[in-house]
């Protein structure tokens, strides 16, 4: 059963490695019947919206209601692996197993831009701080490249 309001959150010290105290309380608890595989998800600036990679399909849930407000179904070859959120909230950058990033307009959800990779593989992507740059990380030869966001 879903949380119908949210408890002030309480932080205390863990008691040991890895377990929190019996008085730590959970926000909320969105239940979705959508999550057949774990989600990729990121919050957005405005912490209203969450972008959450479900299944075949990349979208846009509301944190307050749980409902999807905007999804597209990606053109790649397998599932939307990360997420990574532009801090000044406009645009998403994700990668798949096909070995592209690919940017998206965050209001749209529309793919701006693909970067294909040099390896088959991208185990991390970032934003800079002022969303001009994106990092991501190759995995076969450990390589770090840096794309500009504007144009690839």
């Amino acid at each position: 059963s879903s949380s119908s309001s949210p408890t002030s959150p309480q932080r205390t010290a863990p008691q040991q490695h890895g377990q929190m105290s019996s008085r730590t309380r959970l926000h909320r608890v969105i239940e979705s019947n959508l999550f057949n595989k774990g989600p990729i998800l990121q919050f957005m600036p405005d912490s209203h919206l969450v972008a959450v990679s479900i299944e075949a399909h990349l979208c846009m849930m509301d944190v307050r209601t749980g409902a999807v407000v905007r999804a597209c179904r990606p053109e790649l070859s397998g599932y939307v692996d990360l997420i990574a959120v532009a801090p000044s909230g406009l645009q998403l950058a994700t990668t798949s197993l096909d070995g592209a990033a690919r940017l998206w307009d965050a209001a749209t959800l529309e793919c701006q831009v693909v970067f294909k990779s040099q390896t088959d593989f991208m185990f991390n992507i970032t934003y800079s701080a002022d969303s001009s740059l994106i990092a991501t990380a190759e995995g076969d030869d450990r390589k770090i490249l840096l794309w500009r966001a504007a144009d690839g």
